[in-house]
């Protein structure tokens, strides 16, 4: 869900848990950052849980950023999308 002037698009991602280390979130991740860099959306934004150590690697991946979250035992997530290609 991107704001109206395409600073900024919230993501979430949930994958099956028998099918979760296959990939999946990698290609639906590289789809969301594809997706959104091409409508001129300047970052993807969002929020796990801080034990959620696969969503961290994935947006570390793309180039993101993994911070502590507002909430305690969440973290903030954010990719910038002007020039990172994964």
């Amino acid at each position: 869900m991107a704001d109206p002037d395409e600073r900024r698009a919230e993501f979430a991602i949930v994958v099956r848990s028998d099918l979760k280390g296959k990939g999946l979130g990698v290609i639906l991740f590289r789809k969301l950052v594809d997706y959104f860099r091409a409508r001129g959306t300047g970052s993807l934004t969002g929020d796990a849980l801080a034990e959620n150590v696969g969503v961290q690697k994935l947006v570390r991946r793309f180039g993101g950023t993994v911070q502590p979250g507002n909430e305690a035992g969440t973290v903030a997530l954010v990719v910038p999308l002007h020039g990172n290609s994964s």
